[in-house]
């Protein structure tokens, strides 16, 4: 069960989080003000506090600046993480695929139209930003991981030669990088990261409000919390797989949906270029729409064979 700090991090729309935190970050700053004004801290003609002070913000902003590109680095290590795994999962369902045209009809043409649903599927899972929508897409991604393992069985049968233990690992990586992909979608920064941060950002904007007495510092550090509320916000955007403005890219599933369109089993039927005497004769002989079904590349190939033989 999620927490209330999580469950705002996760749903609150960016812009409202970036005023809270831009506001909180001013209410510190003032605190900071009252409370040097209620002990009579003067230090504009104190050089060794000055000095002093100097060194306190230092420190303090150097840490801060320590802690947010930790915590930064922790969100784009899971921003990456989630494209790796969309192209290793493009991947593993375009091998699946080719390894599919092995087997026979039915099986040939079973598997071939679950693992093109199934592409759908899983973009459109990747792409969901509704809850219920993600639950019900998740749910009809497990059903077709059934039917796909189930399929890959009958289709091995008995066999136990390379290509079907090619063909069923291959299967069983679709399977499973499905689940390390829903897997990474809700691993996040941890929370205590970011409530810490937060806390961390307030007693600075508290000392920079107890050490800073002129307008001049009080425009700088103005323009300091709008620096930091910013980068706050794009780590909390990182972290956000779907809702945020920047989100891993799926052009990987895309190409692959795209691909298995443009190229149906019937692409991958047997090729065997006639000899180079008789090629024109035999492509003419075809019936209608039979040469037509192989890709314009088997011709090209066919016809950059012919003069070398």
């Amino acid at each position: 069960m999620t927490s209330l700090a999580e469950q705002t991090l996760r749903t609150v729309p960016q812009p409202l989080l970036g005023i809270g935190i831009f506001v909180l970050l001013l209410g510190a700053y003032m605190l900071g003000r009252v409370v040097r004004l209620r002990r009579g801290v003067n230090s504009e003609h104190d050089e060794v506090r000055q000095m002093f002070d100097g060194f306190i913000v230092s420190a303090v902003l150097g840490l801060l600046a320590l802690l947010l590109g930790f915590t930064f680095s922790m969100a784009v290590e899971r921003y990456d993480q989630r494209f790796e795994l969309a192209v290793d999962e493009a991947n593993a369902i375009s091998s699946t695929y080719l390894l599919a045209q092995t087997f026979e009809d039915p099986h040939e043409s079973r598997i071939s139209d679950i693992l093109r649903t199934y592409a759908r599927n899983q973009l459109e899972l990747a792409q969901s930003e509704k809850p219920d929508r993600t639950v019900a897409l998740l749910a009809e991604s497990e059903s077709m991981q059934t039917c796909l393992w189930s399929a890959s069985l009958t289709a091995v049968g008995n066999l136990r030669d390379d290509v079907s233990s090619s063909f069923l690992d291959n299967a069983r990586q679709v399977i499973d990088i499905s689940a390390s992909r829903v897997a990474a979608r809700l691993w996040h920064v941890p929370i205590r990261i970011h409530v810490v941060l937060l806390i961390y950002m307030l007693v600075s904007g508290f000392v920079l409000g107890f050490v800073f007495a002129g307008a001049r510092q009080h425009m700088a550090t103005a323009a300091l919390f709008a620096l930091l509320t910013l980068s706050m916000l794009l780590i909390i955007d990182l972290d956000r797989p779907t809702g945020g403005r920047i989100v891993e890219p799926q052009q990987p599933i895309e190409d692959l949906i795209k691909s298995l369109q443009r190229n149906p089993p019937v692409n991958y039927k047997t090729f065997d270029p006639p000899p180079a005497t008789v090629a024109n004769a035999a492509v003419a002989s075809e019936p209608a729409g039979q040469s037509a079904e192989r890709p314009r590349a088997c011709h090209d190939a066919e016809d950059r064979k012919q003069p070398g033989q």
